[in-house]
């Protein structure tokens, strides 16, 4: 969907240099940035990158009106082709971090349609090495107080918790609960692979849990569910 955006946003990118030897870096400053009817509060940004001797380096913030912080850095060597344009490979090491407290509000001003709704915030701790193909990952992603609304079908999830782990190329979500009214509750797992294939697996049991509470009707909704599929087409 369009997003009418915003805030303002300054950049400058610069390339230097020879096609044997290239440079290039980029810089993005943002400030209030958010979209028109879906944002509950602007985001800062800033973000440095730069591609020297063969390697680009960058660190991103963003910063959500104060009260939480990302910050991102990641660092690949890429090389040059002879006409002097960068030259990337699955199989370029790779070493990123990412570290901070996320605002889960900010999700509402991608998700389509109006009728959904997220709150809460997500501490993160994770880094990658290995290639780009077959990233190594390692710590863990804590979701806490989470909610989540559906206007269209009374969907309502509360005191939603999860912990997720990385382990080699996968994302683990080794906890995850929620609670819904009338005291029925979600519990499950499942994990997600960025390696060969990338697929994606949910495990959720539900005991009592409302899912639909709405004009149209009421499901309470007791048993196990299990997704499965593919990030890749």
């Amino acid at each position: 969907p369009d997003l009418a955006m915003t805030g303002t946003l300054n950049g400058a990118f610069e390339l230097a240099g020879s096609k044997a030897a290239p440079s290039a870096s980029l810089t993005l400053h943002g400030k209030n940035l958010a979209v028109r009817g879906a944002s509950e509060q602007p985001a800062d940004l800033t973000l440095k990158a730069a591609w020297q001797n063969g390697r680009v380096e960058g660190k991103g913030r963003l910063v959500l009106n104060g009260s939480s912080a990302l910050e991102v850095t990641a660092a690949v060597p890429v090389g040059a082709d002879a006409s002097g344009f960068p030259v990337f490979s699955d199989t370029t090491p790779l070493q990123a971090e990412a570290k901070g407290r996320v605002d889960l509000g900010l999700l509402n001003a991608f998700i389509p349609g109006g009728a959904d709704h997220v709150a809460g915030h997500a501490d993160v701790a994770l880094t990658a090495n290995g290639s780009l193909a077959q990233p190594e990952l390692a710590g863990s992603v804590d979701l806490v107080d989470g909610r989540y609304e559906n206007q269209r079908y009374g969907t309502r999830l509360r005191q939603i918790a999860a912990h997720i782990e990385g382990a080699g190329t996968s994302l683990k979500i080794t906890a995850l609960s929620a609670k819904t009214p009338g005291g029925g509750k979600l519990a499950g797992g499942g994990a997600i692979d960025f390696g060969a294939g990338a697929p994606v697996e949910l495990k959720l049991t539900m005991n009592r849990a409302r899912m639909i509470d709405a004009p149209i009707g009421t499901a309470v909704t007791s048993g196990d569910l299990v997704l499965q599929g593919s990030l890749r087409a």
